[in-house]
């Protein structure tokens, strides 16, 4: 389990509509790049995650001896 947060708490990743997360273009990047872990990690398999204005949650399940 990770969690991520932005410099000096700084909402850059959205915000929060109605409950519901709004993803600025920042957030969107980060939500692709998270996505994109396991093609160019292939011992990283991704759980659940969440991105919040200003920080990330994730759970990383890595596989085999070597974390490169």
């Amino acid at each position: 389990f990770v969690t991520l947060c932005t410099q000096n708490r700084d909402s850059i990743f959205g915000e929060v509509i109605e409950g519901v997360m709004q993803l600025s273009e920042i957030g969107n990047i980060v939500r692709d790049e998270w996505v994109r872990t396991p093609s160019v990690r292939s011992n990283v398999e991704l759980d659940e995650f969440i991105i919040m204005p200003d920080h990330l949650h994730g759970i990383l399940i890595l596989r085999g001896d070597r974390l490169g």
